[in-house]
Formats: C-alpha cells, sequence, structure tokens
C-alpha cells in the first residue's frame, strides 16, 4: 500500500471531519461508519470512522479514522484521530495519521 498517498487521503478525511460541528459529532457517538474511496480505476481504499464520548457523556468527542487497502494492511492500517471539545473551538488534540506498522 503506498502510505505517503493513503495518509494524504486520511489527512482530506479528517480535516473534513474536523469542519463538523460538535453537536453533529455528538449525534454520531458510538457510530462506525465504512467508506470506500477510488484509488484507480480498479483499486480503492476502506476509511473507517469511529465517533466516541473521549471521557464522559457531553464531554469531548474523539474521532478516529483508518485507512487500508483490503489486502494484510487492513490488519496495520493508517490511523489518525482529534478531540473536539463542547465548546465551538479548534480541536484540543490532534495526532496526524500514522502507519501503524511503524511503531517501534
Amino acid at each position: 500500500m503506498d502510505t505517503v498517498a493513503a495518509r494524504k487521503v486520511l489527512d482530506e478525511w479528517l480535516a473534513r471531519l474536523r469542519a463538523v460541528p460538535y453537536r453533529e459529532l455528538a449525534a454520531r457517538v458510538d457510530s462506525v461508519t465504512y467508506d470506500e474511496v477510488a484509488r484507480d480505476s480498479e483499486r480503492s481504499w476502506q476509511v473507517e470512522v469511529q465517533v466516541l464520548w473521549d471521557d464522559a457523556p457531553d464531554g469531548n468527542i474523539r474521532v478516529t479514522a483508518s485507512i487500508d487497502d483490503g489486502g494484510l494492511r487492513a490488519f496495520v492500517p493508517v490511523t489518525g484521530d482529534f478531540v473536539n471539545p463542547p465548546r465551538e473551538r479548534s480541536s484540543v488534540s490532534e495526532r496526524p495519521p500514522r502507519d501503524v506498522a511503524r511503531r517501534t
């Protein structure tokens, strides 16, 4: 899997999610969504997004996303997440997407 291209796609996906208002994210808490993103005319990536309360209901919301090509990379996807606080302000904590396989 081209992890550089996957990170770029995931960065764009997370940027769109960061723009979603807190109330809309709160309505999605405890949800997991899966989307296919075309890589080329024959292949695609799968993007998984999970929305959870970070600590307690009505508090911070954590949005976690991962991307893989459906092959062996599904076991070690490229991931990223951010936290959206209850007040309508920018995220308090962000981690850029990372390649889980590169952890040391």
